[in-house]
C-alpha cells in the first residue's frame, strides 16, 4: 500500500501537474496553429474565387487602340482577382509597339488598374521606324512620317551616335536660323546633315565639332547673304571647305 501511495503521489505532485499543464497547453497551441491555418486557407479560397470584375486604363494613348489592349487583357487573364499573373499580365502589353511601359495593379475590389506610358517618338529612324526618348528604335505597325520630327538614317547600332551628333548640330546652327530637317551616316560613319531649305553640310568621318565651327565661321563671314544660293557645303577638307552653288 506504501508503494502505491509514493507512485500516485509521484504522479499527482508538483512536477508532475507542471508536465501535464505543459503538454496541454502544447495540444492547445497546436490546435490553435491548426484552426488558424484552416481559417486562412478557407478565407483565401473565397478570396481566390472573386473575379476580375473590370479592367481600368490610364494614361495618355494618342496611338494605341483601347480595344486592342483590351483583346491582349482578355487572352491572357488567367485567374480570379488574387491569383492572376500580374506579370503575364504586362509583358504582352509591352510587346505593342506603341507601349514603352505598362503598370498593371490590383485595386479592391476586383478590379485591375492599367496604366500605360506611350512611346514618345523623337525622331523618325529609316524607313518605317521611329526613335524614342530613349534611343531606342520602335516599328509600329502603321507609320506615320511625322513632319515636326528629324529623319535619323544609319547603321544597325548607331542610333544613340547619331542621335547625339543631331542634337549638336541642331544646338551649334539654331543661332544661325538654320535647321536640320535630316541626319544620315554611311557605314564608313560619314555624315550629311539636310537642311530646312534643301541645302546639305558634308561632314565625312570625325572632327564634327572641328568642322562645325569651320563652317559657322565662314558662314557669317560670307555665306550668310547667300544662304539661298547655296546647295551644299563640303567640310571633308582639313583646313578649309567647297561650297557648291545652285543653279537656274
Amino acid at each position: 500500500m506504501a508503494g502505491q501511495l509514493r507512485v500516485w503521489a509521484e504522479v499527482t505532485g508538483p512536477l508532475a501537474r507542471k508536465r501535464l499543464r505543459l503538454v496541454f497547453g502544447g495540444c492547445l497551441a497546436m490546435l490553435g496553429v491548426t484552426a488558424l491555418t484552416l481559417l486562412g486557407v478557407y478565407v483565401y479560397s473565397r478570396l481566390a474565387q472573386i473575379p476580375v470584375e473590370r479592367v481600368v486604363f490610364s494614361g495618355d494613348m494618342q496611338h494605341i487602340s483601347r480595344q486592342h489592349l483590351e483583346t491582349l487583357v482578355n487572352e491572357n487573364l488567367n485567374g480570379g482577382f488574387l491569383t492572376v499573373d500580374i506579370e503575364r499580365m504586362r509583358t504582352p502589353l509591352e510587346r505593342h509597339p506603341w507601349v514603352f511601359k505598362a503598370v498593371v495593379k490590383r485595386r479592391w475590389p476586383g478590379a485591375l488598374e492599367i496604366n500605360i506610358t506611350e512611346q514618345m517618338p523623337i525622331a523618325l529612324w529609316g524607313e518605317d521606324s521611329y526613335l524614342n526618348h530613349q534611343g531606342e528604335v520602335f516599328t509600329p505597325p502603321v507609320y506615320e512620317a511625322l513632319p515636326e520630327l528629324p529623319s535619323l538614317q544609319g547603321p544597325d547600332g548607331s542610333q544613340l551616335q547619331l542621335m547625339q551628333h543631331y542634337l549638336f548640330i541642331r544646338e551649334q546652327i539654331q543661332e544661325l536660323d538654320l535647321q536640320v530637317v535630316a541626319l544620315n551616316m554611311d557605314v564608313l560613319g560619314g555624315l550629311v546633315a539636310h537642311l530646312h531649305d534643301g541645302s546639305e553640310l558634308v561632314f565625312g568621318r570625325g572632327r564634327l565639332q572641328e568642322k562645325l565651327a569651320r563652317f559657322i565661321g565662314v558662314y557669317l563671314a560670307d555665306l550668310e547673304g547667300r544662304k539661298n544660293q547655296i546647295r551644299s557645303v563640303d567640310l571633308r577638307y582639313r583646313h578649309g571647305l567647297a561650297v557648291a552653288w545652285r543653279t537656274g
